[in-house]
């Protein structure tokens, strides 16, 4: 997973709001669509958009059915665990 799209799904799991604006000013991806497809096509997450939401664009949330929340949690442990080893190795 590259960084961008773990700081994405970092960002979601913690109930921010992610949007193209937001991420522009956060310092992340202007692209995040990009992030958001690669999440549910690669990595098989749940993600609902609202589109205008609060006179942005559209806005992605993550679904909050447990099976989600299990995956996600796992893909965010796996991403840590596999950037600790690199930075200890």
């Amino acid at each position: 997973m590259r960084k961008r799209v773990y700081l994405t799904l970092k960002a979601l799991y913690h109930g921010d709001i992610a949007s193209v604006y937001t991420c522009k000013l956060d310092g992340m991806s202007a692209r995040v669509r990009n992030e958001i497809s690669k999440l549910r096509k690669d990595y098989a997450v749940e993600i609902v958009t609202e589109g205008n939401f609060v006179g942005r664009n559209a806005a992605y949330f993550l679904d909050r059915a447990d099976e989600n929340i299990k995956r996600v949690k796992q893909l965010l442990e796996r991403y840590e665990k596999k950037e600790n080893q690199t930075i200890y190795a």
